[in-house]
Protein backbone atom coordinates (compact mmCIF):
# COMPACT_ATOMS: atom_id res chain seq x y z
CA UNK A 1 0.00 0.00 0.00
CA UNK A 2 1.24 3.57 -0.77
CA UNK A 3 1.86 6.32 2.06
CA UNK A 4 -1.51 8.37 0.91
CA UNK A 5 -3.82 5.11 1.30
CA UNK A 6 -1.99 4.57 4.61
CA UNK A 7 -2.97 7.98 6.26
CA UNK A 8 -6.09 7.42 4.49
CA UNK A 9 -7.25 4.51 6.42
CA UNK A 10 -5.49 5.56 9.42
CA UNK A 11 -7.45 8.43 9.64
CA UNK A 12 -10.05 6.44 8.92
CA UNK A 13 -9.31 4.45 12.14
CA UNK A 14 -9.46 7.33 14.41
CA UNK A 15 -12.66 8.55 12.90
CA UNK A 16 -14.45 4.93 13.18
CA UNK A 17 -12.84 4.89 16.66
CA UNK A 18 -14.12 8.60 17.69
CA UNK A 19 -17.77 7.43 16.57
CA UNK A 20 -17.82 4.24 17.67
CA UNK A 21 -16.66 6.03 21.36
CA UNK A 22 -19.46 8.10 21.22
CA UNK A 23 -21.85 5.18 20.80
CA UNK A 24 -20.48 3.07 24.12
CA UNK A 25 -21.62 6.81 26.24
CA UNK A 26 -24.70 6.60 24.45
CA UNK A 27 -27.86 5.51 26.73
CA UNK A 28 -29.41 3.28 24.39
CA UNK A 29 -26.95 2.28 21.53
CA UNK A 30 -29.88 1.21 18.70
CA UNK A 31 -31.59 4.39 18.99
CA UNK A 32 -27.79 6.03 18.60
CA UNK A 33 -27.02 4.49 15.69
CA UNK A 34 -30.77 5.45 14.18
CA UNK A 35 -30.56 8.90 14.83
CA UNK A 36 -27.28 9.45 13.53
CA UNK A 37 -28.39 8.38 10.16
CA UNK A 38 -31.07 10.47 10.03
CA UNK A 39 -29.17 12.87 10.61
CA UNK A 40 -26.41 12.09 8.21
CA UNK A 41 -28.87 11.94 5.89
CA UNK A 42 -29.92 15.59 6.23
CA UNK A 43 -26.67 16.65 6.63
CA UNK A 44 -24.65 15.01 3.51
CA UNK A 45 -28.16 15.89 0.81
CA UNK A 46 -26.60 18.77 -0.56
CA UNK A 47 -23.24 17.20 -1.30
CA UNK A 48 -24.58 14.23 -2.41
CA UNK A 49 -27.23 15.83 -4.58
CA UNK A 50 -24.21 17.94 -6.02
CA UNK A 51 -21.75 14.68 -6.57
CA UNK A 52 -24.57 12.81 -8.42
CA UNK A 53 -25.19 15.15 -10.62
CA UNK A 54 -21.53 15.17 -11.81
CA UNK A 55 -21.49 11.57 -11.83
CA UNK A 56 -24.78 9.68 -11.86
CA UNK A 57 -25.09 6.17 -10.13
CA UNK A 58 -24.54 3.74 -12.55
CA UNK A 59 -27.16 0.91 -13.15
CA UNK A 60 -24.66 -2.49 -12.58
CA UNK A 61 -23.68 -0.35 -9.31
CA UNK A 62 -27.39 -0.80 -7.56
CA UNK A 63 -27.26 -4.57 -6.62
CA UNK A 64 -24.13 -3.63 -4.48
CA UNK A 65 -25.81 -0.69 -2.85
CA UNK A 66 -28.96 -2.37 -2.32
CA UNK A 67 -26.88 -5.79 -1.17
CA UNK A 68 -24.41 -3.61 1.39
CA UNK A 69 -27.53 -1.56 3.06
CA UNK A 70 -28.91 -4.55 3.76
CA UNK A 71 -25.91 -6.23 5.34
CA UNK A 72 -25.57 -2.86 6.90
CA UNK A 73 -29.54 -3.11 8.13
CA UNK A 74 -27.97 -6.19 10.32
CA UNK A 75 -24.70 -4.58 11.25
CA UNK A 76 -25.98 -1.90 13.12
CA UNK A 77 -28.65 -3.78 14.62
CA UNK A 78 -26.14 -6.45 16.02
CA UNK A 79 -23.43 -3.72 16.82
CA UNK A 80 -25.90 -2.16 18.73
CA UNK A 81 -26.82 -4.93 20.73
CA UNK A 82 -23.52 -5.85 21.25
CA UNK A 83 -22.90 -2.65 22.65
CA UNK A 84 -25.71 -2.75 24.68
CA UNK A 85 -25.20 -6.52 26.30
CA UNK A 86 -20.91 -6.67 26.21
CA UNK A 87 -18.34 -4.83 27.22
CA UNK A 88 -16.19 -2.52 24.79
CA UNK A 89 -13.18 -4.16 25.23
CA UNK A 90 -14.52 -7.55 24.19
CA UNK A 91 -16.65 -6.65 21.71
CA UNK A 92 -15.29 -4.34 19.56
CA UNK A 93 -11.77 -6.54 19.09
CA UNK A 94 -14.53 -9.60 18.11
CA UNK A 95 -15.87 -7.19 16.07
CA UNK A 96 -13.35 -6.16 14.09
CA UNK A 97 -11.35 -9.22 13.71
CA UNK A 98 -12.42 -9.73 10.27
CA UNK A 99 -8.61 -9.22 8.88
CA UNK A 100 -8.22 -13.49 10.62
CA UNK A 101 -11.13 -14.19 7.97
CA UNK A 102 -11.36 -11.63 4.96
CA UNK A 103 -8.21 -13.07 3.32
CA UNK A 104 -9.92 -16.53 2.79
CA UNK A 105 -12.81 -15.16 1.44
CA UNK A 106 -11.31 -12.60 -0.45
CA UNK A 107 -8.94 -15.36 -2.35
CA UNK A 108 -11.69 -17.75 -2.77
CA UNK A 109 -14.21 -14.29 -4.12
CA UNK A 110 -12.30 -12.08 -5.33
CA UNK A 111 -9.17 -13.91 -6.40
CA UNK A 112 -6.45 -11.68 -4.16
CA UNK A 113 -3.12 -12.76 -3.96
CA UNK A 114 -1.32 -11.81 -0.80
CA UNK A 115 2.35 -11.66 -0.40
CA UNK A 116 4.68 -13.41 2.24
CA UNK A 117 4.96 -9.85 4.12
CA UNK A 118 1.25 -9.31 3.78
CA UNK A 119 0.08 -12.57 5.35
CA UNK A 120 2.22 -12.06 7.79
CA UNK A 121 1.66 -8.25 8.65
CA UNK A 122 -2.11 -9.75 8.63
CA UNK A 123 -1.33 -12.77 11.76
CA UNK A 124 0.67 -9.71 13.51
CA UNK A 125 -2.40 -7.54 13.24
CA UNK A 126 -5.03 -10.32 13.78
CA UNK A 127 -3.27 -11.36 17.09
CA UNK A 128 -2.84 -7.84 18.37
CA UNK A 129 -6.98 -7.66 18.40
CA UNK A 130 -7.52 -10.66 19.84
CA UNK A 131 -4.81 -10.03 22.71
CA UNK A 132 -7.23 -7.79 23.66
CA UNK A 133 -10.41 -9.65 24.76
CA UNK A 134 -7.87 -11.69 27.11
CA UNK A 135 -7.69 -10.57 30.70
CA UNK A 136 -4.77 -10.82 33.31
CA UNK A 137 -5.44 -13.99 34.93
CA UNK A 138 -8.65 -14.66 33.42
CA UNK A 139 -7.26 -16.54 30.01
CA UNK A 140 -9.88 -20.00 30.48
CA UNK A 141 -12.66 -17.46 31.67
CA UNK A 142 -12.17 -14.94 28.49
CA UNK A 143 -12.05 -18.19 26.25
CA UNK A 144 -15.32 -19.33 27.66
CA UNK A 145 -16.81 -16.00 27.25
CA UNK A 146 -15.56 -15.90 23.53
CA UNK A 147 -16.09 -19.31 22.51
CA UNK A 148 -19.07 -20.57 24.76
CA UNK A 149 -21.95 -17.94 22.84
CA UNK A 150 -23.68 -18.35 25.94
CA UNK A 151 -23.48 -14.27 26.56
CA UNK A 152 -26.02 -11.73 23.96
CA UNK A 153 -23.06 -9.63 23.71
CA UNK A 154 -20.45 -12.60 22.35
CA UNK A 155 -23.61 -13.38 19.94
CA UNK A 156 -23.95 -9.79 18.89
CA UNK A 157 -20.62 -9.59 18.58
CA UNK A 158 -19.99 -12.71 16.14
CA UNK A 159 -22.81 -11.29 14.27
CA UNK A 160 -21.08 -8.04 13.77
CA UNK A 161 -18.25 -9.86 12.75
CA UNK A 162 -20.06 -11.82 9.89
CA UNK A 163 -21.44 -9.10 8.45
CA UNK A 164 -18.51 -6.56 8.37
CA UNK A 165 -17.04 -10.02 6.23
CA UNK A 166 -19.98 -10.08 3.93
CA UNK A 167 -20.10 -5.76 3.12
CA UNK A 168 -15.80 -5.99 2.92
CA UNK A 169 -16.34 -8.14 0.23
CA UNK A 170 -19.52 -6.45 -2.09
CA UNK A 171 -18.15 -2.69 -1.47
CA UNK A 172 -14.90 -4.20 -2.36
CA UNK A 173 -16.59 -5.09 -5.97
CA UNK A 174 -18.21 -1.43 -5.69
CA UNK A 175 -15.70 0.75 -5.08
CA UNK A 176 -14.87 0.89 -9.06
CA UNK A 177 -18.11 1.33 -9.83
CA UNK A 178 -19.57 5.04 -7.87
CA UNK A 179 -18.20 7.90 -6.06
CA UNK A 180 -17.79 6.56 -2.32
CA UNK A 181 -19.66 8.99 -0.34
CA UNK A 182 -21.98 8.80 -2.78
CA UNK A 183 -22.34 4.76 -2.46
CA UNK A 184 -21.97 5.22 1.65
CA UNK A 185 -24.89 7.75 1.76
CA UNK A 186 -26.94 5.69 -0.42
CA UNK A 187 -26.12 2.12 1.22
CA UNK A 188 -27.22 3.91 4.56
CA UNK A 189 -30.74 5.34 3.23
CA UNK A 190 -30.80 1.29 2.78
CA UNK A 191 -29.77 0.84 5.99
CA UNK A 192 -32.25 3.46 7.32
CA UNK A 193 -35.37 2.17 5.91
CA UNK A 194 -34.46 -1.32 6.97
CA UNK A 195 -34.05 -0.17 10.87
CA UNK A 196 -37.26 1.81 11.03
CA UNK A 197 -39.47 -1.07 11.23
CA UNK A 198 -37.27 -2.79 14.02
CA UNK A 199 -37.46 0.73 16.20
CA UNK A 200 -40.54 1.41 16.15
CA UNK A 201 -41.89 -2.14 17.09
CA UNK A 202 -39.06 -2.17 19.59
CA UNK A 203 -38.23 1.70 20.66
CA UNK A 204 -41.21 4.23 21.85
CA UNK A 205 -40.82 7.65 19.88
CA UNK A 206 -40.08 9.15 23.79
CA UNK A 207 -36.76 7.24 23.54
CA UNK A 208 -35.64 8.47 20.48
CA UNK A 209 -36.32 11.93 21.63
CA UNK A 210 -35.18 11.05 25.23
CA UNK A 211 -31.80 10.17 23.37
CA UNK A 212 -31.76 13.05 21.11
CA UNK A 213 -31.71 15.45 23.93
CA UNK A 214 -28.79 14.08 26.42
CA UNK A 215 -26.42 13.20 23.57
CA UNK A 216 -26.99 15.71 20.70
CA UNK A 217 -23.62 16.96 20.15
CA UNK A 218 -22.19 13.44 19.97
CA UNK A 219 -25.05 12.36 17.83
CA UNK A 220 -24.26 15.17 15.58
CA UNK A 221 -20.34 14.51 15.15
CA UNK A 222 -21.36 10.98 14.51
CA UNK A 223 -23.34 11.15 11.55
CA UNK A 224 -20.49 13.39 9.78
CA UNK A 225 -17.90 10.97 10.73
CA UNK A 226 -19.91 7.71 10.01
CA UNK A 227 -20.27 8.05 6.27
CA UNK A 228 -16.58 10.07 6.49
CA UNK A 229 -14.94 6.94 7.79
CA UNK A 230 -16.57 4.52 5.97
CA UNK A 231 -16.01 6.58 2.77
CA UNK A 232 -12.12 6.83 3.09
CA UNK A 233 -11.99 3.12 3.47
CA UNK A 234 -13.94 2.69 0.05
CA UNK A 235 -11.56 5.09 -1.79
CA UNK A 236 -8.36 2.96 -0.52
CA UNK A 237 -10.29 -0.68 -1.38
CA UNK A 238 -10.37 0.91 -4.94
CA UNK A 239 -6.58 0.95 -5.15
CA UNK A 240 -5.63 -1.81 -2.73
CA UNK A 241 -6.27 -5.25 -1.62
CA UNK A 242 -9.39 -5.73 0.49
CA UNK A 243 -7.33 -8.03 3.16
CA UNK A 244 -4.51 -5.10 3.49
CA UNK A 245 -7.53 -2.39 3.68
CA UNK A 246 -9.23 -3.70 6.56
CA UNK A 247 -5.90 -4.98 8.56
CA UNK A 248 -4.30 -1.45 8.64
CA UNK A 249 -7.89 -0.07 9.52
CA UNK A 250 -7.61 -2.11 12.99
CA UNK A 251 -5.41 0.58 14.13
CA UNK A 252 -8.71 2.11 15.60
CA UNK A 253 -8.31 -0.45 17.97
CA UNK A 254 -5.22 1.32 19.19
CA UNK A 255 -7.14 4.81 19.47
CA UNK A 256 -10.33 3.30 20.79
CA UNK A 257 -7.77 1.78 23.95
CA UNK A 258 -6.19 4.91 24.20
CA UNK A 259 -9.63 6.67 24.35
CA UNK A 260 -10.90 4.10 27.15
CA UNK A 261 -7.37 5.67 29.15
CA UNK A 262 -7.30 8.80 28.88
CA UNK A 263 -11.37 9.44 29.36
CA UNK A 264 -12.36 6.68 31.35
CA UNK A 265 -9.17 6.51 32.92
CA UNK A 266 -9.13 2.64 32.34
CA UNK A 267 -5.76 0.81 33.03
CA UNK A 268 -2.93 0.63 29.80
CA UNK A 269 -1.35 -2.12 31.50
CA UNK A 270 1.15 -4.59 29.66
CA UNK A 271 -1.41 -6.43 27.86
CA UNK A 272 -2.59 -3.37 25.83
CA UNK A 273 0.82 -2.39 25.23
CA UNK A 274 2.21 -5.34 23.63
CA UNK A 275 -0.99 -5.68 21.48
CA UNK A 276 -0.67 -1.67 19.91
CA UNK A 277 2.64 -2.69 19.37
CA UNK A 278 1.77 -5.84 17.06
CA UNK A 279 -0.91 -4.28 15.59
CA UNK A 280 0.86 -1.28 14.70
CA UNK A 281 3.78 -3.59 13.98
CA UNK A 282 1.45 -5.30 11.19
CA UNK A 283 0.43 -2.08 9.64
CA UNK A 284 3.65 -1.12 9.11
CA UNK A 285 4.55 -4.17 7.43
CA UNK A 286 1.53 -4.30 5.36
CA UNK A 287 2.36 -0.77 4.51
CA UNK A 288 6.15 -1.50 3.71
CA UNK A 289 6.12 -5.01 1.97
CA UNK A 290 2.29 -6.13 1.31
Amino acid sequence: MSFKLILLVLLSGFVHATWNFFAKKSKDKLTFFYIVKIIQTVIYLPLIIYILSRNPVLSKAIPYIIASGLIHTVYWYSLGEAYTYGDLSIVYPIARSAPAVIPIFSFLFLGERLTLWGIIGIILVSIGVYLLTFEHGQFKETLRKIFGFKEKGIIFSYITLITVVAFSLNDKKASSLVDPIAYVYLFEIVSLIGLTPVMFLRKKTTEIKKEFGHNFINLLLSGVMVILSYALIIYTMKYSLVSYVTSVRQVGIVFGVLFGVIFLKEDYGLRRIISSVLITLGIIIIGLFG
